[in-house]
């Protein structure tokens, strides 16, 4: 009896978990697309070329991409509004490269590390210019 009511706990609990992190991946997406809908600085970065594998979108500063598990890895990105600096360091050290949405391959593109410096998994930081 005890165990079956301790699967039944810990079912209950894993699931509640389950809820509370989508509710928030949705509270994420939903400010995401306001940011773009609203003209706000936005970009979507990826860690391998031609914009594939794991993403993270900027709106704002990113003091360290170690907090979003991404540090050293950007190799292509997607500005669709405004203009961002990326360091070498985190922290905002040794600025790097600045990207836009008018530049890259085309019109905010920037599809491998040939058009952010010339650096593939270099990055550590992120600012957005304004």
């Amino acid at each position: 009896m005890l165990k079956k009511l301790t699967t039944l706990v810990l079912t209950l609990v894993f699931t509640l978990f389950t809820l509370v992190n989508a509710a928030n991946a949705q509270e994420q997406e939903s400010a995401d697309i306001a940011a773009l809908a609203n003209g706000e600085p936005f970009a979507i970065m990826f860690d391998n070329a031609n914009f594939s594998g794991q993403a993270v979108v900027v709106t704002s500063d990113i003091l360290c991409f170690t907090d979003e598990n991404f540090n050293d890895k950007l190799s292509s990105v997607i500005v669709q509004n405004g203009s961002f600096t990326l360091f070498s360091d985190c922290d905002f050290g040794n600025p790097s490269v600045t990207i836009d949405e008018k530049g890259g391959v085309n019109g905010g593109a920037y599809t491998s590390a040939d058009w952010l410096g010339g650096r593939n998994d270099y990055y550590s930081s992120i600012r957005v210019n304004r």
